[in-house]
């Protein structure tokens, strides 16, 4: 009893200290403040009481263990009277830890700060380490739960991505509208039409036994409204699984696309061709070992290696002759000829022509048919010709 006297002297004190300043009343927030610390103050003595004694040490008393301080209190009601002195003893604690006068603005009245000093109340091993201590395990306690929740997540959803991964996915194929699993799927290049290995492997035989090719897509054909089908490659073709015979005929048409048939006309004997170097040639040699025979792609007659160049009117073999045995061209109708005797002054006999020329020089002497005018040209020209 004399401790409990001792601290609500205290608690006297205190609240006259809080008196201090004239005309000063506590507003209503200092009140619900004070009453929140003295129920919070309260529940641990409550606590402590369920616990054991504690003690707990501030500079105007010090607490022992009340049980062993009233030792004449009935037996049947000590436990009840220990908790009601506790709950006095934090009224008291209270009172004495309030703020002082010297923490107020002067002429507000106000309190400028509600919060207890911790340099007043001695926590080793008191009610204030306990509740750290509980809050502190709280936390954890609430860490690990959150942490067993993510990881629960992390691993549910790594299992919905994996079985998103293994799950079978279908497609319906273009041409017997089954469903098939998305590894039975084959797509045509150009287009993104999906057909059954199956299906497009019988379509594409049909085509190579129609000896068609290129090969188009069947539901861009059947459509008609792609500027540009699907085209099926050779790649894919020889994936889907041909026989010898089918693959034969592909690789002939794979051939003939790129190809032009070329009959010899020596040997009689025809062959494919590069369709790029037919189209660019004019002269044209068969491929065979045994033949080599050229000849020229336009007029189809023959080109020799060492004669003279080729051309399909004769001119250019002409020119070559004409070289060879010295003739000339008459300069009115570009007619060859050959002096077989006599002087220089040639006349032209071809129909028409009328033509007088030189047969050094090659010039033109006069294109007439009166006797006087060619004799008074040729004089002229003979007097200035270096014969």
């Amino acid at each position: 009893m004399a401790e409990a006297g001792v601290i609500g002297s205290r608690r006297t004190t205190s609240q006259q200290t809080m008196t201090t300043t004239p005309g000063w009343r506590p507003p209503e927030w200092a009140k619900r403040a004070v009453s929140g610390i003295f129920t919070v103050y309260a529940r641990i003595i409550m606590l402590t009481a369920r616990t054991g004694p504690t003690t707990l040490s501030s500079p105007a008393a010090t607490l022992v263990p009340l049980a062993a301080a009233t030792p004449s209190s009935p037996a049947g009601s000590s436990r009840e009277w220990e908790l009601e002195e506790r709950v006095r003893m934090s009224e008291s604690m209270v009172g004495a830890y309030m703020p002082t006068g010297s923490h107020s603005r002067p002429g507000s009245g106000l309190v400028s700060s509600t919060y207890l000093d911790a340099s007043r109340i001695d926590t080793r091993g008191g009610v204030d380490d306990r509740i750290s201590t509980d809050s502190s395990l709280d936390t954890l306690k609430a860490q690990a739960i959150q942490r067993e929740f993510e990881e629960e997540d992390a691993r549910l959803m790594a299992e919905r991505a994996a079985l998103q991964k293994e799950a079978q996915r279908v497609f319906e194929c273009g041409v017997c509208f089954e469903e098939y699993p998305e590894d039975y799927v084959t797509r045509i290049a150009g287009c993104t039409h999906a057909f059954c290995r199956d299906c497009l492997k019988t379509y594409l035989v049909s085509k190579l036994n129609d000896k068609l090719y290129p090969i188009f897509c069947p539901t861009c054909v059947a459509d008609n409204s792609h500027a540009e089908p699907g085209v099926i490659s050779d790649d894919l073709a020889q994936m889907l699984g041909l026989n010898d015979q089918e693959y034969q005929i592909l690789q002939e048409l794979q051939i003939a696309s790129t190809s032009i048939l070329l009959h010899c006309r020596k040997c009689k004997e025809s062959v494919f061709v590069d369709r790029a170097e037919y189209e660019a040639a004019s002269t044209l040699v068969c491929p065979l070992p045994r033949c080599n025979y050229a000849w020229c792609k336009a007029c189809q007659q023959p080109v020799t290696e060492d004669g003279p160049k080729h051309s399909c009117d004769g001119s250019s073999e002409l020119e070559h002759l004409m070289k060879q045995h010295g003739w000339k061209h008459c300069p009115g109708c570009r007619t060859p000829f050959q002096k077989s005797s006599g002087c220089n002054h040639m006349t032209c006999m071809s129909p028409g022509c009328n033509t007088h020329f030189c047969y050094v020089c090659g010039q033109s002497i006069i294109r007439s048919a009166l006797r006087q005018e060619i004799e008074t040209a040729v004089n002229a020209h003979y007097n200035r010709c270096n014969l």
